[in-house]
C-alpha cells in the first residue's frame, strides 16, 4: 500500500494497521465475544517490531469496528 493512510468504514486508518489480517481474524470470532476479549487478543498479537502504542490502539479500534459490523450482519440475518 502506498500512502500514509487508508480509508475504510468512513474512517482514516494508519496504513500500517494490518487491516486484512484483522478482518480475517474478526470473521472467525463469535459475535458474542466481548469488546474486552477482542481488544486483549488484538493487543497481544501486536508484538512485531515497530508497533507503537498508537498503532496498537488503531489496530484494536479497527478490530472492534469489524466486530461491530459482524454483529450487525448477524442481527440482520437472524432477525428476519
Amino acid at each position: 500500500m502506498t500512502g500514509k493512510y487508508a480509508y475504510e468504514f468512513g474512517k482514516r486508518w494508519d496504513a500500517r494497521v494490518p487491516r486484512g489480517d484483522i478482518h480475517w481474524l474478526m470473521g472467525r470470532v463469535h459475535v458474542s465475544a466481548t469488546e474486552a476479549e477482542i481488544g486483549a487478543d488484538i493487543a497481544k498479537r501486536c508484538n512485531a517490531p515497530g508497533y507503537t502504542p498508537a498503532l496498537v490502539r488503531q489496530s484494536v479500534a479497527y478490530a472492534l469496528e469489524c466486530h461491530k459490523r459482524s454483529r450487525a450482519l448477524y442481527a440482520r440475518v437472524m432477525g428476519g
